[in-house]
């Protein structure tokens, strides 16, 4: 739970990558999706971590990333939080 709604963790990660993308950093876009990855897969969020994954493999190939991979890593992490039955973060503020 604390994974998933808290920080760091998950928000902070996929923050990280919307973050690298509008900067075109590519170390640190390949490091946060590589950690989002073994951090979800520990948590049981099989398909953010596969998500994770697949975006990390087409980094290491070269492979410019797509503007979208923030949000499917949001969407991903979403669908885990649902199913699990977890509520999603309150707004700061």
């Amino acid at each position: 739970d604390s994974y998933l709604n808290g920080s760091p963790g998950c928000g902070e990660l996929i923050d990280a990558v919307q973050r690298s993308l509008d900067t075109d950093d590519g170390a640190t876009l390949l490091r946060s999706v590589h950690t989002l990855k073994s951090s979800a897969a520990q948590v049981g969020a099989l398909a953010l971590a596969a998500e994770a994954a697949r975006q990390e493999a087409l980094l290491r190939q070269g492979t410019r990333p797509a503007p979208d991979d923030a949000q499917r890593l949001s969407q991903r992490a979403a669908a885990f939080r649902q199913s699990a039955g977890l509520a999603e973060a309150a707004p700061a503020g």
